[in-house]
């Protein structure tokens, strides 16, 4: 009991001198004497912790975020009739500081939802607040705090100076530990993707609705089409011996005529609100017709990757069931606590086996779909019910999922493999978020939403200059967000 009262009173000293180092503090003294800025500084760290919280972020994260809203409410001069700089400071803190602390952080977009703020003044305001990585004086607790500062980067290249990152000097690739790697003798690897086209009115034609990639112009339709065949040229420069068939709605006429190319219509709903519950229905009509194939010809094996269209092939993933052969089906994670599972990239050893338990475990994911999802955002739905299908498990630890490493676990009599998005199904990060950089292994970049122009713009540069790794540069160094995709 004795020790424990001593350890009470070392902790009461430890917090008097933190408590007497705040009131040295000039912000400290300013508070007192200002209440409109006090008011403001309130309702900032009021807003970050509800945040925090919101995204399940670390305790330290808040602290960081705090503290940087300080140093930075304590370096410039606030007008009274302009409180949104407070509360833009807030934003700027808290993203700056996931950056730091976080594996997974959301759009910069999402937090300045929170205050509506103006996009065009965070970037401004985040560099003075980056400043603080560059000045030594820190307050607060520091020791714990600076053993992570190595994750947020002042440079010129995103992820410069960081192990396993790609470097790059402008566009050029200095480190290039890989060549792309042939798969498996004997066996194949062929890429499934669900694609549509939908009816598009006059006005989508018209040349105010035009966009220019490079030297073409798309409407919106021929945006989507664009977008698609590049994702055949990946797979075709990547992976030369690899099929790719195209699960779409009968109705649709593709027109397209490519070698190594199947066109594979599957009735079904796959209007817009629709499109992602019928993506699981065709997935299981395709696996279906495949286990009536193999019975007939049991001697021909080919593996299934199955992958949004919005996504480039940048190594060869043969590897894949040859260095992970005990696995029925693949999934992609990332340390997200709502959205642990992205749909978009699904593989399927070729096997009669596997077969069958992929088309039982995705059936049981349109089973739960179709129950609990529904109403959700019709991007969200089945990620949401893989995510179900798999934290439903019993003895399942979600604690796996923050470490970017694969590993394999038993589902439902599947044998599971999960995979970092890290590596197959990588995301460029929009603005700030670049500091991380791109990791060096990475096998599939997903470009997602207004990143598809990026999409077409890498496929450019790569028919230009032949190296994979320049054109990954590109990628890196973009950082821009265009909305007219």
């Amino acid at each position: 009991m004795a020790e424990t009262e001593q350890d009470l009173s070392r902790e009461d000293d430890e917090l008097s001198t933190l408590f007497a180092r705040e009131e040295q503090n000039q912000l400290c003294k300013d508070l007192e004497t200002n209440p409109s800025l006090a008011r403001a500084r309130c309702e900032a760290v009021e807003w970050i912790l509800k945040v925090n919280a919101h995204y399940s972020f670390t305790v330290l994260n808040a602290v960081l975020a705090v503290n940087y809203l300080d140093r930075f409410l304590s370096s410039v001069h606030l007008q009274k009739e302009k409180p949104w700089m407070t509360q833009l400071a807030a934003v700027s803190c808290l993203s700056l500081a996931a950056k730091v602390e976080e594996t997974q952080v959301p759009l910069l977009l999402d937090f300045q939802a929170k205050f509506k703020m103006n996009d065009t003044v965070i970037p401004f305001l985040s560099s003075s607040v980056l400043e603080f990585h560059q000045n030594p004086a820190v307050e607060a607790p520091q020791k714990k705090i600076n053993m992570k500062f190595d994750h947020l980067v002042l440079g010129p290249a995103a992820g410069q100076g960081l192990p396993n990152r790609l470097q790059c000097q402008g566009t050029k690739a200095l480190n290039k530990t890989h060549t792309p790697s042939s798969s498996t003798a004997g066996e194949s690897v062929d890429f499934v993707t669900v694609f549509t086209v939908y009816n598009t009115s006059l006005a989508d034609s018209r040349l105010s609705n035009m966009v220019t990639v490079g030297n073409a112009s798309y409407t919106k339709m021929e945006r989507s089409m664009a977008v698609l065949n590049v994702f055949i040229n990946f797979i075709q420069v990547t992976m030369p011996r690899s099929n790719v068939v195209i699960l779409t709605d009968p109705a649709s006429d593709l027109s397209l005529s490519r070698n190594s190319v199947t066109v594979y219509p599957i009735q079904g709903d796959y209007s817009r609100d629709k499109l992602m519950l019928q993506r699981i229905r065709s997935y299981i009509t395709f696996l279906e017709t495949r286990l009536g194939e193999l019975a007939v010809n049991p001697g021909h094996t080919s593996h299934y990757i199955f992958t949004d269209s919005d996504i480039a092939v940048v190594d060869d993933l043969g590897h894949l069931f040859k260095d992970h052969p005990n696995f029925h089906l693949a999934l992609t994670f990332r340390n997200n606590k709502e959205q642990p599972l992205n749909s978009g990239f699904i593989a399927v050893r070729g096997t009669t086996d596997a077969i069958l338990r992929a088309k039982i475990f995705l059936q049981e994911v349109l089973k739960v779909y179709s129950s609990k999802y529904m109403s959700a955002s019709r991007m969200l739905g089945d990620q949401l019910a893989l995510a179900w299908a798999v934290k439903s498990h019993p003895g399942f630890d979600m604690r796996r999922f923050t470490k970017a490493q694969a590993f394999l676990e038993n589902i439902g009599g599947a044998s599971v493999l999960f995979l970092p998005c890290a590596t197959y199904n990588w995301t460029p990060p929009e603005g700030a978020g670049q500091f991380h950089g791109m990791p060096l292994d990475v096998k599939v970049v997903h470009f997602k939403g207004s990143r598809k122009r990026l999409m077409l713009e890498s496929w450019d540069f790569l028919s230009s200059s032949s190296d994979i790794f320049d054109m990954l540069c590109l990628v890196l160094s973009s950082g821009r967000t265009k909305y007219d995709f």
